[in-house]
């Protein structure tokens, strides 16, 4: 049976780079090995945060696992020799922003507990995003205030403790913890904010995180989720959203903070046009329909136009003059084209699935009507009705 992994992560959470020796390689189902070490630096998925990422001799490490047993399994493409030394790197900028997020939240968690009596019942930290699950309803003022009092712990740059206290010393602590244990619990501890059972690694000090930002909450199982970024990734996602207000500022010519309101008149402009518009093809449809010639009791017209409703009354009016069918292809080659089809004569229920599997299109309807669209070109739909 092979050893517990010995956790660097559980007492040094700014370990890069470690030397640690292969005790065993089992091959997986997926075609990888699981390489168990004697020690690692390598925190494994859990606790709803993702495994870390980095490489083992160079072979990059896809997953890290724990069984019941507490041996690391580290996913590898290509497997080390047991016995061997190998060299473990991590990705730092991956493991220390998530570093700076683990740590946010659990300001933000002890803050609400602390302030408003909510417990934290779930967390997901991965790639690109972080969730946090409270067991009540959040005003808007309440989740300022929340945040406002988070940066506030950030920029008074509590320490951040981690402590493993006896069975007797857990008796007399009051925590926040999901799990029912008493031996081998780990305590993260900040300063007037927070204490918390949890086994991932976290920054050193709260002036490390820099920023926490909530970026949406919703109503969520009776309670809220929060979406929140912290210290880089809150960096990258204000620049993310400045670099886009300064090309909308420049595009609109107004000053940055006038943008909302320069989308909002453009918008209304945009309305206003797309009526006037509609109200000129309304009045367009009866010299359309008075041109349209049938071919073979078909009537096929083109339309560069995204105003259904205009098709479909093109549709109405060219009707009287079809013996089989009237169709409006409303688009163009390059974006594709949607269409309405009617007829007085044929069954379109039973044209449509033939017409959709030879145009690439999808869509249905009645026996007199029918409407999807298409992913082809006006020469194959041409061609496809004058094969009828």
């Amino acid at each position: 049976m092979i050893t517990p992994t010995f956790r660097i992560f559980d007492t040094d959470c700014y370990c890069r780079e470690f030397s640690a020796t292969v005790l065993s390689v089992q091959p997986t189902a997926d075609g990888n090995f699981a390489v168990a070490l004697d020690r690692s630096a390598f925190f494994p998925e859990a606790g709803g945060q993702l495994a870390d990422e980095g490489t083992l001799d160079g072979i990059p490490v896809t997953d890290v696992r724990e069984n019941e047993d507490g041996v690391l399994a580290h996913i590898l493409p290509t497997p080390p020799a047991i016995g061997s030394t190998v060299k473990g790197v991590l990705d730092w900028d991956v493991r220390y922003r998530r570093m700076q997020s683990h740590t946010g939240e659990h300001i933000l968690s002890g803050i609400a507990f602390r302030t408003l009596g909510l417990h934290n019942v779930g967390f997901h930290l991965g790639r690109a995003d972080m969730t946090v699950d409270f067991d009540g309803v959040l005003s808007r003022e309440q989740l300022n205030d929340l945040e406002d009092a988070a940066n506030r712990a950030i920029v008074q740059m509590h320490p951040v403790r981690i402590t493993f206290p006896s069975p007797a010393e857990l008796e007399h602590l009051h925590y926040r913890s999901k799990i029912e244990r008493t031996e081998g619990i780990r305590i993260v501890t900040i300063e007037d904010c927070d204490v918390c059972a949890c086994c991932a690694p976290h920054v050193a000090n709260t002036g490390e995180i820099g920023l926490l930002k909530i970026l949406d909450a919703m109503h969520y199982k009776g309670g809220s989720r929060l979406h929140l970024l912290c210290g880089k990734d809150a960096l990258d996602d204000y620049r993310f959203r400045y670099d886009a207000v300064a090309s909308l500022s420049a595009s609109l010519s107004v000053k940055q903070k006038d943008v909302c309101d320069g989308v909002l008149r453009l918008r209304k402009e945009l309305d206003d046009t797309r009526k006037r518009l509609s109200g000129v093809l309304r009045d367009l449809i009866p010299c359309r329909a008075t041109t349209a010639v049938p071919e073979n009791g078909i009537i096929c017209l083109f339309e560069d136009t995204d105003d259904m409703l205009f098709a479909r009354n093109l549709v109405n009016a060219c009707l009287p003059k079809c013996d089989r069918l009237c169709a409006v292809f409303a688009g163009n080659d390059e974006k594709g084209y949607r269409y309405i089809i009617a007829s007085s004569t044929s069954n379109l229920k039973e044209l449509s699935p033939h017409l959709n599997a030879t145009l690439c299109g999808r869509g249905g309807g009645s026996s007199a009507m029918i409407q999807g669209s298409v992913n082809t070109d006006r020469f194959h739909i041409l061609d496809y009705f004058s094969s009828l």
